[in-house]
């Protein structure tokens, strides 16, 4: 028909041998993906986070209720589950996951 554009089928082939859909397509599933993968192993590091610190609160109360404290024992205690490999790279990957607009550690650090 005169005055009408033709388009091109979404699904027709380009010069590389796949359509623009099919490309974008295969775009979107690498990113959802790796937005799964990504909150998979955030729900995993909370989780190592949170364990890390119901331990460590634990030794706290202990300490607290005990008739004979001993501080640097506990401090090592706390140490000890706090300083694990497993909690210092969770709280290293969740850091690296912080929007960029969020507050510094050491300001936090600063302000307590």
């Amino acid at each position: 028909m005169p005055g009408r554009r033709a388009f091109a089928h979404p699904h027709a082939s380009s010069e590389t041998g796949k359509s623009r859909v099919e490309t974008e397509s295969a775009a979107a599933r690498s990113i959802l993906l790796g937005n799964v993968r990504r909150v998979r192993s955030m729900k995993d590091e909370l989780t190592t986070i949170l364990d890390a610190m119901r331990a460590a609160q634990a030794e706290l109360a202990d300490y607290l209720v005990s008739a004979d404290r001993n501080a640097e024992l506990t401090i090592a205690r706390l140490v000890g589950i706090l300083d694990r490999r497993e909690v210092v790279r969770a709280m290293r990957l969740l850091r690296a996951l912080e929007r960029p607009g969020g507050v510094p550690q050491r300001t936090l650090a600063q302000a307590s």
